[in-house]
């Protein structure tokens, strides 16, 4: 389940008030077409910016105990 964690936003203040004042813009303003995609790009940035930050922590899920991992054998 994804959890939002928010000490990561707080660690990266300059970025999150970047992307509060970006999504604001995007919402509120509606910028000319290009800027729109500037701003939208930039958004997408900072969207996969604090994705990996959540990501980094999570631990993965351990193995089921009756699997185990597929070990290659080569035929020498």
């Amino acid at each position: 389940m994804f959890k939002i964690k928010y000490d990561e936003f707080l660690n990266h203040p300059v970025q999150f008030s970047i992307l509060l004042v970006d999504f604001a813009i995007m919402i509120f303003l509606r910028p000319p077409a290009l800027a729109g995609l500037l701003l939208l790009a930039l958004l997408i940035y900072l969207a996969m910016f604090f994705g990996t930050k959540f990501a980094q922590d999570d631990q993965r899920a351990p193995l089921p105990q009756d699997e185990e991992p597929v070990r290659q054998t080569s035929d020498s």
